[in-house]
């Protein structure tokens, strides 16, 4: 490395003995900047200077900032100064009186250790940190109640419970009479309308979905709706429980069975019953040993999710395609309705024969009396939202109907019973932990039960879809801001497992009927414990109440569950969704109707993907197309370099892509880019240099890396150059461009460049204008490289055939710009390598293009400015702390460094010899740091205009002064306009 750092470039002065010597010697690359790119080994390529390298076969380095900055730096003299060889020029004259200023390292501190410093206190948490519960308890007034205790727990990480029992330890003393009244009496008392509302909720759901568990329209399952009614109350007990003491973060939510799981259990039930034909007495045993696994595989699934932190990525299932699965639960509730209310066996066939059967006088009456009755319901909420509405309007149902069998004469319950009207009783004897009898595991058939593993999956699938769409709705209804649907999912898995392992069924958190029982002054956990008490006392009463229970009552509720689904899947989604999503929702329902439930959800997963993909080939994967005359690099360049590369920039084409290049979309790039080359466009408006930035690309598929191989096709045919940016060595998109051979011939290695931003990819670009515009300049000037020949316009182009220069549009224009540019710089220049004042020599070619001052005028300036030779890799202003200063760079490299505190947002660029930056006078207070540092590689000498003596040469030379303002004005003007445009291109 020390070799490295004393390397530096000729002086001025051994530069022009050379010259008058006709010293050959090849200065191509600059001597002040270590190394430079050779095409022929980038494949092979090792970065010593921190860039990305490639150690595959048959695929090039990806440049980097570092790396493209070391070849900006060689040609930072090309159209600058005069002669073929003076880009490679180095000022220094070692006849000069002028002494290096010694550097003041008191003035300019390390811009890492004060940035660090301004970091730590902007990054300063002002909030106290409370580490023990006490000092949380200390913040929560007396009053507080154990919900805003374990609120200020959580949110402090701490244990609830804990902070809970070190409440009731620091308040055992302060016990009084009045206290215990109010927790053990008053309280309770006021949450028994509560649980009473939510009690009458569990017992409607048990007699809609405890009663229908079972298929009982089958005759072997007819007797299953108290076995059924009794794992309902189970499961609603356990989930309870395990929500209301702490599991969940609702207080007063309610856990019951999902209506939603009940074509399931059908759909497993009847699986059974046709593989197990002809050995009857295994079917139930089978059947309720099924449900009790699958409640245990829902739980699992549940508590790993949680565990895992991984509830967020439920929410990415599309939304229309569940409402669509809700639909087609409707349907389902729709058909079951009939099946109970009408007895019929064997479930609904779409035949003449069944249509025949529910035409009958008395089966006809059976069914439709239940739907009149939900549609009359259905009415009377449309006028009154009331809560109570429906439990109030089944109660006098029930009530009405017993007093019609009452008081018509000759009609009794038992012709009820017979006529189907109410369900059969069960035997007087039969307690609620009956269904236990059916767990006779000498008559499971286990493998059956293995087969029934993907309905079991779907089934958890769908549950889980529930789950991240109740928690959120559920905290807005109740007005809870913070919730952690990670935290419920653990307790739905604890739930579900504990209810599988002693026999029942799944369960979930309901959002209706929680937000009914919050409503109705449920506002603790002990209101949820007190519905599980009730609840249970329901299920120790046993299934007896069956047998009063009228089968319209029952059918109602079913009829008006599917009313309501249906309307939410079809009805309430139209004209809300695009015209392909509620197409999709359609599609689902008549699937799940008419074929099966669980290929309804394949069929909406199937869709789903489909959706993804057309919308995602719809949506336009190119979010931007430049060129470069607009789009820029950063790097701050002589006036001149920026003329030219202004004049040829249109030949720089830059398309900014995002989202996924999949086989949807790869065809859309692919057809802009070929419609952009064809004739006569491309002959109008040539394209040297493609640039695709996948900085906004989440993923590539293989289909996408084969149009990308047709793309390279297509330049090497055109003679352009690829240019594939915001790529990473390491990362998926080179290693699949790597793999899919887009490098497979030697020349692809040259054509096909990876860079790591954007910004180097430009910048690459730009140096490749310029080594043409070298070249073209170095043919143009005659042998003494100080006059220009002047050919007519025919008589150029033909001569630059002949030479081989110009071989297309694309290099006519090169070279024309080239030519205007050469003849203005020896015009604008005078020959200013014969001058003998050498630093007058870097002035005048610095401010070339910013000032018409002459020699005189420009010989008053440079005895303000101070030359300084400064350290390897140092910061030596900042503005934010440092006076304001003037810098011309007459050798090295200067990294300039634009920070944004408060926003944490940085931009670096740097700056060329013959280039000048910084301020003359005082500067405006910003939020935008601003520190130039040296060159980490090489010496950087710079010429420097500090405060004191801009003061002195505004009072001595006042018109110099003004004029040096106004260059540094135009200078930050363009900087400014330059760094805008980067940052839009490259947003």
């Amino acid at each position: 490395m020390s070799s490295h750092k004393k390397r530096r470039g000729m002086s001025i002065s051994e530069t022009i003995a050379n010259m008058n010597q006709g010293n050959s010697n090849d200065l191509s690359g600059r001597n002040y900047v270590f190394g430079s790119f050779k095409h022929s080994q980038l494949s092979n390529l090792m970065a010593q200077d921190g860039s990305e390298s490639m150690h595959y076969s048959n695929s090039p380095a990806v440049h980097s900032t570092i790396s493209v900055n070391e070849e900006t730096a060689t040609l930072a003299g090309v159209g600058v100064l005069e002669g073929p060889d003076d880009e490679n020029v180095v000022f220094e004259d070692e006849h000069s009186s002028y002494e290096p200023v010694s550097f003041q390292e008191e003035h300019y501190q390390n811009l890492h250790e004060d940035f660090l410093n301004d970091s730590s206190s902007l990054l300063h948490d002002p909030h106290r940190s409370y580490s023990t519960i006490g000092e949380i308890e200390e913040m929560l007034p007396d009053e507080a109640n154990d919900t805003d205790l374990e609120n200020q727990a959580q949110k402090h990480g701490h244990n609830p419970s804990l902070s809970r029992f070190s409440k009731l330890i620091r308040d055992a003393s302060m016990l009084d009479t009045h206290t215990v009244i109010n927790h053990c009496v008053t309280k309770p008392i006021s949450y028994l309308p509560a649980v009473f509302l939510g009690t009458l909720l569990n017992i409607l759901d048990a007699l809609s979905y405890g009663m229908i568990m079972f298929p009982i329209g089958e005759q072997i399952f007819s007797g299953m709706g108290a076995a059924g009614i009794s794992m309902f109350y189970l499961s609603c007990v356990v989930s309870q429980l395990v929500y209301s003491l702490g599991g969940s973060g609702f207080s007063s939510g309610i856990g019951s069975e999902m209506i939603e799981a009940t074509p399931f259990f059908h759909s497993m039930a009847m699986s059974v019953l046709k593989q197990l034909k002809g050995r009857e007495d295994s079917v139930i045993p089978t059947t309720i040993v099924a449900f009790a696994v699958s409640s245990v595989v829902t739980g699992l699934v549940f508590f790993l999710l949680g565990k895992c932190r991984l509830g967020s990525l439920v929410g990415f299932f599309p939304r229309h395609i569940l409402v669509g699965c809700i639909g087609g639960v409707g349907y389902f509730l729709t058909v079951t309705g009939i099946e109970v209310s009408s007895r019929i066996e064997g479930g609904i066939e779409y035949s003449l024969p069944v249509f025949h059967y529910l035409t009958q006088p008395l089966v006809f009456l059976q069914w439709s009396i239940p739907w009149a009755l939900a549609i009359i319901l259905v009415i009377v909420q449309h006028f009154n939202h009331n809560a109570l509405i429906v439990p109030l309007y089944f109660i006098l149902v029930f009530v009405g109907f017993h007093a019609i069998v009452s008081l018509v004469p000759s009609w009794s319950l038992e012709q009820a019973r017979q006529y189907g009207w109410v369900f059969e009783s069960p035997p007087s004897n039969e307690p609620w932990y009956g269904f236990y009898k059916y767990y006779d595991f000498s008559l499971v058939d286990w493998m059956i039960v293995m087969k029934e593993f993907p309905i079991m999956l779907a089934l958890t699938f769908f549950g889980i879809l529930h789950v991240p769409i109740n928690v959120p709705a559920l905290a807005v209804s109740v007005g809870m801001d913070q919730f952690d649907v990670d935290r419920e999912l653990v307790a739905h898995g604890v739930s579900n497992v504990v209810s599988g392992l002693i026999g029942s069924i799944q369960n979930y958190l309901v959002y209706t009927n929680s937000v009914l029982f919050f409503r109705a002054g449920a506002d603790s956990r002990l209101s949820g414990v007190m519905l599980a008490a009730a609840t249970a006392g329901v299920m120790f009463a046993g299934p007896v109440v069956i047998g009063y229970i009228p089968v319209c009552v029952v059918g109602a509720l079913i009829y008006l569950l599917g009313y309501e689904l249906l309307k939410e899947a079809l009805y309430d989604t139209r004209g809300r969704l695009a015209r392909f999503e509620y197409l999709t929702i359609v599609v689902i329902v008549v699937t799940m109707g008419a074929w099966d439930f669980v290929y309804g959800i394949l069929v909406g997963i199937l869709l789903a993907c489909l959706s993804f993909v057309v919308q995602a080939a719809r949506r336009p994967i190119i979010s931007g197309v430049f060129t470069g005359e607009y789009a820029r690099s950063i790097v701050l360049r002589h006036p001149k370099q920026q003329a030219f590369l202004q004049d040829v920039g249109n030949q720089i084409y830059v398309l900014k892509l995002g989202g996924s290049l999949f086989f949807g979309s790869i065809g859309g790039l692919e057809k802009k880019i070929r419609y952009r080359f064809q004739e006569p466009i491309f002959s109008r408006e040539p394209i040297r240099y493609l640039i695709l930035d996948l900085n906004n690309v989440f993923s590539l598929d293989f289909s996408a890396v084969e149009g990308l191989r047709r793309i390279r096709n297509l330049m090497m045919e055109k003679n352009c150059f690829l240019l594939i940016s915001s790529v990473s060595s390491t990362g998926p998109t080179v290693n699949a461009l790597r793999d899919a051979g887009l490098w497979e011939l030697p020349e692809h290695e040259e054509k096909i460049q990876l860079f790591n931003t954007l910004n180097s990819a430009l910048e690459w670009c730009e140096n490749m204008f310029l080594k043409t515009y070298s070249d073209i300049k170095s043919r143009t000037i005659n042998s003494r490289g100080k006059s220009i020949t002047k050919p007519t316009p025919a008589q150029k182009l033909t001569s630059a055939y002949d030479r081989g220069v110009v071989s297309s549009p694309r290099e006519s224009h090169i070279f024309n710009a080239a030519t205007r540019q050469v003849h203005e710089e020896v015009i604008s220049s005078g020959g200013i390598l014969t001058r003998g004042n050498i630093p007058l020599n870097l002035f005048m070619a610095t401010f070339q293009g910013l000032s018409k001052l002459d020699e005189s005028e420009f010989a008053k300036i440079i005895p303000f400015f101070e030359r300084e030779v400064l350290p390897l890799k140092k910061a030596f202003h900042n503005s934010a702390k440092d006076p304001p200063c003037f810098y011309i760079v007459e050798s090295g490299q200067v990294t300039i460094d634009y920070t944004f505190p408060h926003t944490g947002f940085k931009l670096s660029t740097s700056a060329l010899p013959l280039t000048a930056f910084g301020n003359v006078a005082v500067h405006i207070w910003s939020h935008r740091n601003t520190v130039y540092s040296s060159s980490s590689t090489t010496e950087t000498i710079v010429w420097k205009l500090v405060h004191a003596n801009a003061v002195q040469m505004q009072k001595k030379q006042p018109k110099l002064y003004n004029e040096l303002l106004n260059i540094s004005i135009r200078l930050l003007s363009e900087r400014f306009d330059s760094i805008t445009s980067n940052l839009l291109v490259a947003s």
